[in-house]
């Protein structure tokens, strides 16, 4: 009688209904929560993948929830679940892997996605994106869009000055806007414009990593090399004709939006974001970032890392796998103009791309493009000295030599005291 109980059991497991609730015995859905930072529903069709995955899957019902861009207040959270072993998301977004993935990760609220990965998502990831995913040897983050830094332009205001195309390195780029300068005298409208201050891999290391192929060792930033004093020699010489407002967050592509700037190195939705503006399509051109004495830039992409203590892990990594990589999610990403870290996209939706897309691809297929590493440094170590001493450098109160210096020192004094 016993065994004949045990087999009972284990048929109604099998079947699903061992574990029925409420009435008519239907079984419980499994609910998934996905903490999903609130920029991304502007863009991206997340609530429509969700919904589409729950239908495809009756016993699993995926939420995305828009948690709160203070991302410290996140983690805050995080650890204290942590500590009591609970978990209010099942997984949340790493907004940059770079960013997200290393703090998280170092203090123990995340887990890898490896044992819970098939080798043929893991296969269609592009390399350079599967690497980027990686600390300490482990994937701790789905990718979901890509974001990649290029040159971005007005043709008619470069013809102003007398020029068919983009400038080729960045030494002709301040001869550009030398000759601009002087075309725009007396309008409120500037050459140039990059976040020199609000964030380093949007102005110090795309240009750094043109003249160096080590812009990182070891997870920290050059800040020491000739490549770097020639970053900060070019940074100091553009300076002038860049607007007043640069050093704002967004705030230099926010005035190209408003027409007022006729260059900017900013990566592809910025292009869109001006054009969504009101600024001609046909009048904005975007083109690899010029060359030092290599080619090349810098990228990051934002994912899914799953929650130390949230429930089904094997759930949330089939989500991503299978929500993540169809052509719903690819042809809303493309529409946003992100790109995307899958092989399988530029197959399914290759009719959907934009004229620029394969140039910055194929970047991202070949290494060309640096991502920025997973080391946790930039923002605990870097950002705040950087732009303190850029600032400096800047306002004229200390040579180019002195802020390689101050920011080395600097920097490795925080490096020490995090280690």
């Amino acid at each position: 009688m016993k065994k004949l109980l045990l087999v009972a059991l284990a048929m109604l497991a099998a079947a699903g209904l061992l574990f029925a609730g409420g009435q008519g015995g239907e079984p419980t859905k499994l609910e998934l929560k996905g903490g999903t930072a609130a920029y991304l529903f502007q863009g991206l069709p997340l609530e429509q993948i969700a919904a589409d995955y729950s239908t495809a899957h009756p016993n699993v019902d995926v939420e995305l929830i828009p948690f709160p861009e203070d991302w410290a207040a996140v983690l805050s959270k995080l650890q204290l679940e942590a500590v009591r072993q609970t978990a209010t998301y099942d997984f949340i977004t790493a907004a940059a892997a770079f960013l997200d993935v290393a703090t998280a990760g170092k203090l123990g609220v995340i887990e890898p996605i490896d044992a819970y990965l098939s080798k043929k998502v893991k296969d269609d990831m592009l390399p350079s994106i599967r690497q980027e995913m990686l600390m300490d040897g482990k994937m701790y983050a789905f990718p979901m869009v890509t974001d990649i830094v290029g040159f971005i332009y007005r043709p008619s205001y470069l013809q102003k000055g007398g020029y068919a195309k983009a400038p080729a390195t960045w030494d002709e780029l301040l001869t550009y806007c030398k000759k601009l300068d002087q075309v725009f005298a007396g309008q409120e409208m500037w050459p140039l414009g990059f976040d020199w201050y609000w964030r380093p891999w949007g102005g110090y290391i795309p240009i750094l990593q043109s003249y160096t192929d080590k812009p990182f060792q070891d997870g920290k930033t050059d800040t020491w090399s000739p490549a770097a004093k020639k970053t900060l020699e070019l940074m100091k010489a553009y300076y002038p004709y860049m607007p007043p407002s640069a050093a704002g967050n967004l705030a230099a592509s926010q005035a190209f939006q408003a027409g007022a700037v006729a260059m900017e190195v900013y990566w592809q939705p910025q292009m869109l974001r001006a054009i969504q503006a009101g600024q001609p399509e046909d009048d904005i051109k975007m083109v690899s970032t010029p060359k030092g004495t290599r080619g090349g830039t810098v990228f990051w992409s934002t994912g899914y890392m799953l929650t130390k203590y949230g429930q089904d892990k094997q759930a949330c990594v089939d989500f991503f796998s299978e929500a993540l990589r169809g052509e719903t999610f690819y042809k809303g990403a493309v529409a946003n103009w992100k790109l995307l870290p899958f092989n399988s996209a530029y197959t399914m939706v290759k009719d959907d791309l934009l004229p620029f897309f394969p140039d910055l691809i194929s970047r991202l297929e070949t290494g060309e493009a640096v991502a920025m590493p997973n080391s946790g440094y930039m923002m605990a170590a870097e950002l705040n000295v950087m732009q303190e001493e850029l600032t400096k450098l800047m306002d004229g109160k200390q040579t180019v030599q002195q802020t390689m210096d101050n920011m080395t020192k600097r920097i490795a004094e925080k490096i020490a005291e995090m280690e």
